[in-house]
């Protein structure tokens, strides 16, 4: 009866020691899949949030973009910049004129782009000034670093479907 009774108690020590081992590993898959969950899914943010970032996005890439194109275009000769004036700047500056006035969001970076926006399509009208040039120039990139400013305070930047372009041009002789 004694060797009964101790195989009897070593196998309630096992018994409670795999069984405590298994609790033990169960709560602790469940603590950590919790806070994985939690370190690797991405907060969600609103869409008003999402949109805010992505038309601002998306009317800087917009000015920068066209801008490049002014600046690229004005090294050609004159006829042939003048016809590109009228048949491609122009109405892209206007179209994005109107985009960017569209816009429901309010807040600096929006008047940045708005003032950017104006200026652009201004110069459309006295494309040979070099001071507009210069001075729309820089509006248009400031405006567009307020807008990634602003998108980055929105914490959204990686969920935006389109990367911040960057002002490119062709220097003399390339």
């Amino acid at each position: 009866m004694q060797l009964w009774a101790e195989i009897s108690r070593n196998t309630r020590g096992i018994l409670l020691l795999i069984v405590g081992c298994a609790l033990s590993m169960t709560i602790g898959y469940l603590v950590f899949s919790h806070l994985a969950g939690q370190l690797l899914t991405p907060p969600v943010h609103e869409e008003s949030q999402l949109a805010e970032g992505q038309a601002l996005r998306v009317n800087a890439n917009t000015l920068v973009l066209l801008t490049s194109d002014f600046l690229n275009a004005s090294r050609n000769d004159p006829a042939r910049f003048e016809a590109w004036l009228d048949e491609v700047f122009r109405p892209a500056a206007s179209r994005a004129q109107r985009a960017v006035r569209n816009q429901r969001h309010d807040g600096p970076a929006q008047a940045d782009l708005i003032a950017a926006a104006n200026l652009l399509a201004a110069l459309g009208e006295r494309p040979h000034e070099n001071e507009r040039r210069e001075q729309t120039v820089r509006r248009v990139l400031d405006a567009a670093a307020a807008a990634e400013e602003r998108i980055g305070e929105l914490g959204v930047s990686p969920f935006l479907s389109e990367p911040a372009q960057l002002l490119q041009f062709r220097l003399y002789g390339q």
